[in-house]
């Protein structure tokens, strides 16, 4: 065989082999799971911050309720009445676990960011640092979210920190190489989102034990701050009559205060709403780890090969947004 020939064939193997390393480049799975992992992320956090200042001011309405129950007592001395103990840590450790999960969505968006980035045809991106700041932020949480929810049963899935990564590796060619940079990127990164969905099941956990508590707190307070004559009525009752298509009558508080029956009934709905709000978070809760879940396969997909899909993601999204939806009209 002629030097010549062997030279021909010589680059007709690299030719070809360049272009198989080309076309196996999953730009477009990898984008479109880039772009789910943003939107996922996104949409966690217009409500965590909320859902943290909610579990605080258990605290203020606690301590409206004790001092106003307490003061009621005309053989007592009327002093404020500020709670302790076990559940106002327990309290405020969910709080701070809540936050951490916050600053942890914030950074694994930025690794979805990335990722974004490296899959757009020609593009790099600073994977490897994005995805160890996600590491951390994810591990932070863990760690917090297990303080605190030990008992629960997905408490000895985030027994362990992740570690952070050094790099992805550098392959003969340039398309291989990015081959190797979105399946490795995509590897980690699902490895904090795993970690991420398995300490937001420990703080669901949490506030489930909380729920009742918070539930019967809100309530009271409200009772109490209408039974006070420092909030009116008509508010109270402008969700329900709203929703009926209604408008309350001028007058509503000297009319509750001619009824029994109304008050009592008052006092119902507003239990009702309370537990409503309640159980709307749990619901958040699961649809957000539901939706978790269903990134995780598609990341899944992409490492397999296989067509990534994403509309179990969308659907979950779509449950957690209609759930935010309807606590901003609470």
């Amino acid at each position: 065989m002629s030097n010549a020939l062997k030279r021909t064939i010589g680059a007709t193997i690299m030719a070809s082999l360049f272009l198989s390393a080309c076309a196996s480049v999953p730009h477009g799975p990898a984008l479109s799971l880039a772009n789910a992992g943003v939107a996922t992320t996104s949409t966690f956090s217009t409500n965590v911050r909320t859902t943290a200042s909610q579990v605080q001011y258990v605290d203020v309405t606690e301590a409206f309720v004790a001092t106003y129950d307490y003061c009621a007592n005309p053989a007592l001395p009327c002093s404020p009445q500020l709670q302790s103990g076990a559940m106002v840590k327990l309290r405020q450790d969910l709080a701070n676990v809540i936050l951490l999960r916050a600053k942890a969505i914030d950074a694994l968006g930025k690794a979805y960011g990335a990722l974004k980035t490296e899959a757009e045809y020609d593009a790099r991106g600073d994977l490897v640092s994005a995805t160890n700041s996600a590491i951390e932020g994810v591990n932070n949480f863990a760690a917090a979210a297990l303080a605190i929810g030990g008992a629960a049963p997905a408490a000895a899935l985030i027994g362990e920190p992740l570690k952070q990564i050094t790099g992805f590796g550098v392959g003969l060619l340039a398309d291989r190489n990015q081959r190797r940079r979105l399946l490795a990127g995509s590897e980690a990164i699902a490895a904090a989102t795993k970690q991420l969905r398995d300490a937001l099941a420990v703080e669901a956990f949490v506030y489930d034990s909380l729920a009742d508590y918070i539930e019967k707190s809100r309530t009271a307070a409200k009772i109490r701050m209408l039974d006070a004559g420092l909030v009116s009525n008509t508010d109270a009752l402008m969700p329900m009559a709203a929703n009926l298509g209604l408008k309350p009558v001028s007058g509503v508080d000297a009319v509750i205060a001619k009824s029994p029956q109304t008050k009592i009934a008052l006092t119902a709905m507003l239990q009702a709403q309370s537990r409503a709000d309640v159980q709307l978070d749990k619901d958040k809760y699961q649809a957000s780890i539901a939706a978790l879940d269903a990134l995780l396969r598609a990341h899944d997909e992409l490492k397999k090969n296989q067509s990534v899909s994403l509309a179990d993601v969308d659907r979950f999204l779509g449950e957690l947004n209609a759930s935010l939806d309807a606590g901003k009209k609470e």
